[in-house]
């Protein structure tokens, strides 16, 4: 939007200096027709037709130049804008692979389980990240859905930069993501979370608006002695009800 309020100003201050520059030659030309006619009339020679048609000529070329100045224009915004247009479908589609590319609530149910039973027969412990953008509703309605995807992205992408390459993020709900860190215990959860959290809260909306991250996590078994337990104290601070 910024961008095409510049060309827009650009293109508007391009027709003012058209304008103001063609009055000038045209008072530039008319001064000199009248210097000629004051040179002709204090020498007595006859005034040509020749001068007219000179000055005439001046004006038709500059005319012509100055058009084909603003074609010119014209077609460097056309360009401008066509970039633009491709520019915004590459980051639409790199916004749409990359929450794509995050698990579902169903496929985080599953990694959960499946994680919770290797912790009890390995006695390994492990950690549960739950990340939600209180605010993404509003930022959405505020913004457009473009908009609010675009800060998801560039949620998962700070997540991301915290998670070993074998922990996946899941998109558990439209403003909850969460992530299962094997082989973490409490300490080190601990520790990585107040780092995430110092990280996204920095996150702003173009406007200035920071994020209203809430960020909770679990580790088995310091925090819980079953998958019900472990499940409900990472999401009951998130919900109206209690998890089944």
């Amino acid at each position: 939007m910024k961008k095409e309020k510049n060309i827009d100003y650009l293109e508007s201050r391009d027709k003012q200096l058209w304008f103001l520059t063609l009055l000038l030659f045209l008072l530039i030309a008319a001064f000199l027709f009248l210097l000629t006619l004051q040179y002709t009339s204090l020498f007595g020679e006859p005034i040509e037709n020749k001068y007219f048609y000179a000055f005439t000529l001046l004006i038709l070329l500059f005319i012509v130049y100055l058009i084909n100045n603003q074609t010119h224009i014209k077609k460097l915004r056309k360009q401008i804008e066509e970039e633009k247009k491709k520019t915004d479908a590459l980051k639409e589609q790199s916004i749409r692979e990359n929450l794509l590319s995050l698990g579902t609530k169903n496929h985080f149910e599953d990694c959960l389980a499946m994680e919770f039973r290797r912790s009890q027969i390995s006695s390994a412990p492990f950690s549960v990240l739950v990340v939600a953008v209180k605010n993404l509703a509003e930022i959405d309605k505020k913004y457009g859905f473009g908009k609010g995807n675009e800060l998801i992205c560039d949620v998962t992408r700070s997540l991301r930069n915290f998670l070993s390459e074998g922990n996946s993020l899941f998109r558990y709900s439209n403003q909850i993501y969460t992530s299962i860190l094997p082989e973490t215990d409490k300490d080190k959860m601990t520790t990585l979370t107040k780092k995430i959290n110092d990280t996204l809260s920095k996150i702003r909306t173009e406007d200035g608006e920071l994020l209203e991250i809430s960020i909770n996590s679990a580790s088995f078994p310091a925090d819980a002695e079953s998958l019900h337990d472990l499940r409900k104290k990472l999401f009951e601070p998130f919900c109206n009800e209690a998890v089944e």
